[in-house]
């Protein structure tokens, strides 16, 4: 998907003209039906029902269809407006914000024909088998890529202030690193998508998941307690919050090493 479309309000569009051109056609039979004189012989009174209905089906496809595609739209619009939001969601490219990384996002719709799938994670263990099915599907197809971002084990410095910040002792979080490795690196299928796991410098202080033109970003707590609700940012293509981990998608393949 390229920079700046707009998938879901073109799906909107799609699905309100279908229903349109339903409901339209079923007017204009009513129309067609209650203008045939020669079955409404002796029943006018049908006739004009008939023909009044058509016209009022006309009438409310016409109302409707402007409502939904322009005037909500532009309620829509005036509300942010007055919020002082819309510029700053429009600009992010925001299409979502949670308190739970693991059911808030729509991860079943980012999953479905995702082809450049990038992760960049701590070790990501109960994402990783929450989704495990999917992600091998996505590893099965020969049009795709996954490529995860690890923390070094070898990044002593990083790896130790890492540990420390989860609550972790620096072995355990070496332990968790490792089987994060195995389990994306057994991802890999023959004919299947490439599948690289790479290390990188190994403090971070959020996560991300880039699913082609729509990333989701967790942050990390500052508490050694492990929370369950982070606040977790859903973004799209051609805005600043998506720009952002692109860009750092590419600082991180600079610094980062195959595993």
């Amino acid at each position: 998907m390229s920079t700046g479309q707009r998938p879901y309000r073109e799906l909107t569009t799609r699905t309100v003209l279908l229903a349109a051109i339903v409901v339209a056609a079923l007017g204009a039979a009513l129309l067609i039906l209650g203008g045939n004189e020669g079955i409404w012989k002796g029943h006018k009174g049908f006739q004009a029902a008939v023909n009044g209905i058509g016209g009022s089906i006309f009438g409310a496809v016409a109302l409707g269809f402007l409502w939904e595609l322009i005037g909500k739209r532009a309620l829509a619009d005036e509300m942010y407006e007055r919020f002082g939001t819309s510029a700053d969601v429009q600009t992010a490219g925001l299409v979502g914000v949670g308190s739970s990384y693991v059911s808030d996002p729509d991860w079943a719709t980012y999953f479905s024909g995702v082809s450049r799938l990038d992760i960049m994670v701590a070790y990501a263990h109960t994402w990783r088998n929450q989704h495990l099915a999917k992600l091998r599907e996505v590893a099965s197809r020969t049009d795709a890529r996954i490529h995860v971002y690890l923390p070094d084990p070898e990044d002593t410095a990083g790896i130790t202030a890492l540990a420390d910040k989860f609550g972790y002792d620096v072995e355990r979080l070496k332990r968790d690193i490792e089987d994060a490795r195995e389990g994306f690196s057994a991802l890999a299928r023959p004919q299947g998508a490439e599948v690289q796991v790479f290390y990188r410098p190994a403090y971070s202080v959020f996560s991300f998941y880039r699913f082609d033109s729509v990333a989701v970003m967790t942050l990390y707590s500052h508490s050694r307690e492990r929370q369950p609700n982070v606040p977790t940012f859903v973004c799209k293509s051609g805005g600043s919050l998506f720009n952002f981990i692109y860009d750092e998608l590419a600082a991180l393949r600079n610094v980062s090493r195959p595993s």
